[in-house]
């Protein structure tokens, strides 16, 4: 990881981005804040992405495209998972890898 945490507008604090090989599973939107309430659940720690970080070009930029939203309010079009793997595992049981 590298970087600065993210912190919604609500307080919630989430994982710098990733500089790490990753998974990439395939999620709609509703099935991704499904995925997000069970890792926080799960103890697992949590990346976020919302549509607005692919307009930016900087971690500056990112973050305060997080800071704008309460953690109910975030549109996630992704997450990054990091804890123990059978906390992971279980919590995206049933999702395909992306082709």
């Amino acid at each position: 990881m590298w970087g600065k945490p993210y912190e919604d507008k609500s307080g919630k604090q989430y994982l710098p981005m990733c500089g790490q090989p990753i998974l990439i599973y395939t999620a709609t939107k509703e099935e991704m804040k499904g995925i997000f309430n069970k890792a926080v659940n799960r103890d697992i720690s949590l990346s976020v992405y919302n549509e607005e970080m692919f307009n930016t070009n900087n971690d500056v930029d990112n973050r305060a495209c997080i800071k704008r939203y309460n953690t109910d309010e975030l549109e996630l079009v992704g997450l990054g998972l990091c804890g123990k793997k059978n906390h992971v595992d279980k919590t995206l049981h049933g999702y395909k890898l992306h082709p």
